[in-house]
């Protein structure tokens, strides 16, 4: 009852302690110039500041700090659940997210190049398998169980880098990425609640709490009253890592157990099947085309949506449904003890219908567009 307590108590401290920051990044932001200006790409109007996601490391390391202290020192049923292993990777954790937060605090204010960006990705990814826990089994999916060490490891390194450029890469509407990574935390943490995991479950409350309220400016502030922001790389490369983090947590299989855990490795995939799948549609449609992978374009799903002349806000609300869609088929059909590699279909099924009914209508709209055109003419 205690710890349950203070995870709730450490979701409402990381929430007021940003809604505190959020306005006074937003009036350093306007004083030093430090906007996300618009162009050909980009789907905003008007100057942003885009330092929101700055407040989301030291907000995390103050909460979590005082709140690990606090449960140490007076909770005498949590003393019992503080071991090595837990300190270090939480140890490990506060590492990488360091290094993350410098590399996009950089990004943000001068640039920093895609190759050091990518590197330093790699190496605070390497802290994951280096505190304890690795993707070390398939839980079945495509017929794979355990994965041997060198292959878990690596593997681990790549979905993390894979991870955290899925939720920086989708971060291109009001509300999108900060979204769908709260839908993700609200989900696995109150996965990790439920089962009495604490202290990944503190970690998903304060990474909650601290963004909601960033969702709040972004999503409802205004650009004439200076109340919107963006989180910037940042914030999109940290939520990444965190979620990271904690979902690869969730699927390490220890001591080689896999009974009753069957549907993690697909629960834990569902949770971020959206921008996960739409960063590999979008890549491999760039490979097609001969171009680049990472050369940026206007073909996420969000663009798609806006294609088809559903406004921002139909958009985020959209593009939200379908994440918690997919979650809702996963959980159903593994309740219902459906196959994994039937469950991993179903959800690739739904993905390609969404799509392809998008780019049909969106096809049919520039179709009109150009008849309109040469009918003008």
């Amino acid at each position: 009852m205690e710890e349950n307590i203070i995870i709730i108590g450490a979701f409402v401290v990381a929430a007021i302690v940003s809604w505190f920051l959020v306005p006074r990044i937003l009036f350093i932001a306007f004083q030093k110039k430090l906007f996300d200006v618009p162009d050909s790409r980009k789907i905003h109007t008007g100057i942003v500041p885009r330092l929101g996601g700055v407040t989301f490391f030291p907000v995390f390391v103050l909460v979590f700090m005082m709140t690990f202290a606090f449960m140490s020192s007076f909770c005498d049923s949590v003393k019992t659940l503080i071991n090595n292993d837990v300190v270090a990777e939480c140890s490990l954790l506060i590492c990488g997210m360091t290094i993350i937060f410098l590399v996009g605090i950089g990004d943000d204010l001068v640039g920093v190049s895609s190759n050091k960006k990518f590197m330093a990705q790699i190496l605070a990814a390497m802290f994951i398998p280096l505190s304890g826990f690795w993707i070390n089994n398939w839980y079945g999916l495509f017929g794979v169980y355990e994965l041997p060490v060198w292959i878990g490891m690596p593997f681990t390194v790549f979905v993390t880098v894979l991870i955290t450029n899925a939720i920086n890469l989708i971060d291109g509407l009001d509300g999108l990425a900060s979204g769908l990574c709260m839908i993700a935390l609200l989900s696995i943490g109150g996965v990790f609640f439920m089962d009495g995991v604490w202290i990944y479950a503190l970690i998903a409350a304060i990474m909650l709490g601290e963004v909601l309220p960033f969702f709040m400016y972004n999503v409802f502030g205004s650009t004439l009253r200076r109340t919107k922001i963006f989180m910037g790389d940042t914030g999109s490369l940290m939520l990444g890592y965190v979620i990271s983090f904690i979902l690869i947590r969730y699927v390490f299989c220890e001591h080689g157990i896999t009974a009753g855990h069957e549907g993690r490795f697909m629960i834990a995939l569902s949770l971020i099947f959206v921008p996960i799948f739409d960063v590999l549609r979008v890549m491999t449609v760039r490979v097609r085309k001969g171009v680049s992978p990472f050369l940026p374009d206007q073909n996420h799903i969000h663009h798609k949506f806006l294609a088809v002349r559903f406004s921002k806000a139909q958009t985020l609300c959209s593009i939200l449904f379908i994440d918690v869609l997919h979650i809702a088929v996963t959980v159903l059909l593994l309740e219902i003890d459906i196959d994994v590699n039937i469950v991993f279909v179903a959800n690739l099924l739904l993905w390609f219908t969404f799509n392809v009914i998008l780019s049909r209508v969106r096809a049919s709209r520039k179709a009109e567009n150009k008849q309109r055109e040469v009918f003008i003419r």
